[in-house]
């Protein structure tokens, strides 16, 4: 039996995000699969990762092989995802944090990951209220002459 490590795709339409998953060369991509190793989302800026590098040292180990994209994938994260194990003392068996956006919600509540900061609105300005429009007057002289005159509805009284 021959398995290969690869990814699944979940998600709906033209927004997909990928399993990485252990599985039988033999069965369907999104079909029945031994083990679920990781995460990949590339609709996310940067693309989130998240995997299981114990799970996966050990599929590696009994002689399962990757795909291309899979093994472009553990090239690229598999030592970083490693290094957090250490550095934050986590469990390599659950999924670790490798990279993604911080309000992701794969990186929410991960020792390891970003600090995720909730989104607070810029504080708007409050601008002045604009000065009144001018009026127009027109006024009809007893000669028949019609005069137009703009004035300002602040200065209505023109004595002072």
């Amino acid at each position: 039996m021959a398995v290969k490590l690869r990814l699944a795709r979940h998600g709906a339409k033209k927004s997909p995000y990928y399993r990485i998953v252990a599985a039988n060369a033999d069965a369907r991509r999104d079909g029945r699969f031994l083990d679920h190793v990781g995460v990949y989302d590339p609709t996310t800026r940067p693309e989130t990762i998240r995997l299981r590098p114990d799970r996966i040292r050990y599929w590696l180990g009994v002689g399962a092989e990757p795909t291309n994209t899979v093994q472009n994938l553990l090239d690229l994260h598999l030592e970083k995802a490693e290094s957090n194990i250490r550095q934050h003392n986590l469990d390599g068996s659950k999924g670790i944090w490798v990279q993604g956006p911080p309000n992701s919600p794969a990186a929410q509540g991960v020792k390891g990951g970003p600090a995720y900061k909730p989104y607070k609105p810029k504080a708007t300005t409050q601008y002045a209220a604009p000065a009144a429009a001018p009026t127009i007057r027109s006024t009809v002289a007893p000669s028949g002459d019609a005069t137009v005159a703009a004035t300002n509805s602040m200065e209505d009284n023109p004595s002072e």
